[in-house]
């Protein structure tokens, strides 16, 4: 499945990123300074690869079953840039409890900070695994990942939710039915709490 998903994600663009990262980006595009957000008139849903996807996670733990995506986002670690994913939060105030995310083509390892007690957890993440964050975890530790980690290109899929009082608003409800659309068409191109992370290998 890992070489379906690789290849189908090459028929789409890859946008430069922060940290010498690239990015596909798929859902709602938000500001987050000033806590906007909009639907692209071009955004057609997920690529099929990702509904697939989403399904096999879904069937992994209970935790999921009534997980709706309304953002993918692919990103490439290019390790011939220095690419890295410095310490953050996910903004609260757009997305939900649980981010959901698979790393693909190379291993690496995720680094957990929580500021409060400055204690720091370090998790492998081994190539075709997935990975849930929720609870504390979520909400009072931030996530990322260090250059030193980054051994060789390295793909991450991340899927996440709109908070409950987003998801009631009437664009929200739209964000919802646009990334159950059944594939958008792309082009060819040359234990840190417990219950708050979940790995599993696909």
């Amino acid at each position: 499945m890992e070489r379906q998903i690789l290849q189908s994600l090459q028929s789409w663009p890859w946008q430069p990123s922060q940290s010498g990262r690239w990015k596909q980006d798929f859902g709602p595009k938000a500001n987050f300074k000033k806590q906007q957000v909009k639907i692209p008139e071009t955004w057609e849903g997920f690529p099929s690869c990702s509904h697939q996807l989403l399904e096999l996670l879904r069937g992994k733990t209970e935790t999921l079953r009534d997980f709706e995506a309304v953002e993918c986002l692919s990103l490439w670690y290019d390790s011939d840039r220095g690419a890295s994913h410095a310490l953050h939060v996910d903004d609260l105030w757009l997305w939900g409890q649980r981010i959901v995310g698979v790393s693909l083509q190379s291993p690496s390892i995720f680094t957990f900070f929580d500021p409060v007690n400055s204690v720091c957890v370090r998790v492998p993440l081994p190539q075709r695994s997935a990975y849930l964050i929720n609870g504390r975890v979520r909400v009072d530790w931030q996530h990322g990942i260090l250059a030193e980690d980054i051994w060789g290109p390295r793909v991450a899929m991340t899927f996440r939710e709109l908070t409950e009082p987003m998801a009631q608003t009437e664009l929200g409800r739209q964000a919802l039915e646009r990334a159950k659309l059944p594939g958008a068409r792309g082009f060819q191109r040359s234990r840190v709490c417990g219950g708050c992370f979940g790995l599993f290998l696909l």
